[in-house]
């Protein structure tokens, strides 16, 4: 459900494997994590007073699916060359452990 098209790709790349297997662990329901419904699901979850929260968005499988593509492609060398540029704007490196 939180899995990129292009998963079978991770076999070949450990970078884009980290950020797919990440992504999908971060979405799983965990009740003791803010709303628990996931990361990206929690992204679209807002308090009303002492009401329990509410979507502002139910989230599709297609649309899990998309944001998983995207964040898996941030492990590919283009999305890592990217993520390294946007960092560098930041102030930050990307940098290899010795």
């Amino acid at each position: 459900m939180n899995r990129g098209i292009g998963y079978s790709r991770t076999k070949n790349c450990n970078r884009e494997k980290a950020f797919a297997d990440a992504w999908e662990g971060e979405n799983r329901s965990n009740y003791g994590m803010n709303f628990g419904y996931g990361v990206l699901q929690d992204l679209f979850m807002q308090r009303r007073d002492l009401y329990p929260p509410y979507a502002t968005h139910v989230l599709s499988n297609r649309e899990r699916m998309i944001a998983a593509t995207a964040v898996q492609w941030l492990g590919t060398n283009c999305g890592w060359c990217w993520l390294g540029m946007v960092l560098d704007e930041c102030g930050y490196t990307l940098k290899e452990k010795v």
